[in-house]
């Protein structure tokens, strides 16, 4: 999808294309994917003008093809229609008792309604205006609705067997941070070592850094020599790194899912109550 929207770009810089042919390229486009090295297999271009009697561009635009990323556009279509442009989606708390001198003598209920986009700074307020309500201790357990949802059974790993990866996670009612980690890689060249920071990371995991810092050239891509993988260590789920990492790399960033969604959510909860000075004495 890159590609075509490249290439478009380059024409869009030379007003004049006219119309041409189904499976003929206007020459400003077939130069560009030249230019770049591109090919035409598999490549579909449909550019139409909206109120136009023909398209723009059409080159093998009837092929059949793995639409990808430009499914987002019939989705995104379907939800401006079905419910509008100033939709909002909402999270209720709930809880099961009274709260008393700040504490809170029974259960707190969270129910997701779809928000795609509760990321971590969203939740971080969430729990903030809990504790402007004068929720200082939970003494029941963190409840987490996600009913709303019926989603079918499937594994994230179906599509590229990739399952750690973000782009992987299924939906759910309640999503929090579109269930992943930011680790970000620092190189410390006075200290001679690498620095790994997790943001959000959840209570109940732990980081382990076994990775030496080199002094080679950027090699192979940043990554390319850093190890992961997920243990038990001292009855927390503890993520490993290991391997090399230039410096040249410089420092970087990597989403990763490190959780399914329940413990996930559970875990940055509590993680951030603890930071706001909460406690939480359920499970």
């Amino acid at each position: 999808m890159w590609r075509i929207v490249l290439v478009l770009a380059v024409w869009w810089c030379s007003p004049a294309v006219a119309a041409t042919p189904a499976e003929k390229l206007p020459e400003p486009l077939a130069r560009a994917i030249r230019g770049y090295g591109f090919g035409t297999p598999g490549l579909s271009i449909y550019v139409h003008e909206i109120g136009a009697s023909a398209p723009l561009v059409a080159f093998a635009a009837d092929e059949p093809r793995h639409p990808a990323s430009v499914i987002k556009l019939l989705t995104t279509l379907a939800a401006l229609e079905e419910l509008g442009p100033a939709y909002q989606w909402k999270t209720e708390v709930w809880v099961s008792a009274p709260v008393r001198d700040g504490r809170l003598e029974g259960d707190l209920y969270i129910k997701g309604y779809g928000d795609p986009y509760l990321v971590i700074e969203h939740f971080w307020r969430l729990l903030r205006l809990l504790r402007q309500e004068g929720i200082a201790t939970i003494a029941g357990d963190l409840v987490l609705d996600q009913s709303y949802f019926a989603p079918d059974p499937e594994d994230p790993a179906d599509f590229d067997g990739r399952a750690h990866r973000a782009y992987n996670v299924l939906p759910a009612a309640l999503l929090v941070n579109f269930q992943a980690v930011n680790f970000r890689f620092i190189p410390d060249r006075v200290g001679n070592r690498l620095r790994i920071f997790a943001e959000p990371w959840p209570a109940q995991f732990a980081l382990e850094n076994n990775t030496r810092l080199t002094r080679d050239r950027c090699r192979g891509g940043w990554a390319s020599h850093v190890g992961i993988r997920a243990t038990q260590k001292a009855g927390k789920e503890t993520m490993v790194f290991s391997g090399a990492y230039d410096a040249a790399c410089g420092e970087h960033d990597m989403f990763r899912v490190v959780s399914e969604s329940v413990p996930y959510i559970h875990g940055v909860f509590r993680a951030l109550w603890m930071e706001m000075g909460g406690r939480i004495e359920g499970k």
